[in-house]
């Protein structure tokens, strides 16, 4: 699915997993979005394997919800 304004308009919180990926393509279609967007910074495969990533990104859940939890 590709991300649209919608979905950008109806969403609390705005999470990308990777700046070095994904910071183009939302200046590229969303400029005024970008600075409202939460960068995890965890790569995509190639440059991250699934084991390395995961806990990564399990990580970073456990890390909002303690912060939500404020």
């Amino acid at each position: 699915m590709q991300l649209t304004e919608d979905d950008l308009k109806s969403a609390d919180l705005r999470i990308l997993m990777d700046r070095n990926e994904h910071f183009a393509m939302m200046m590229e279609h969303f400029p005024h979005w970008s600075a409202q967007v939460e960068y995890w910074d965890v790569p995509d495969l190639p440059i991250n394997q699934p084991e390395v990533a995961l806990p990564a990104i399990e990580g970073k859940v456990l890390e909002l919800l303690e912060r939500l939890s404020k």
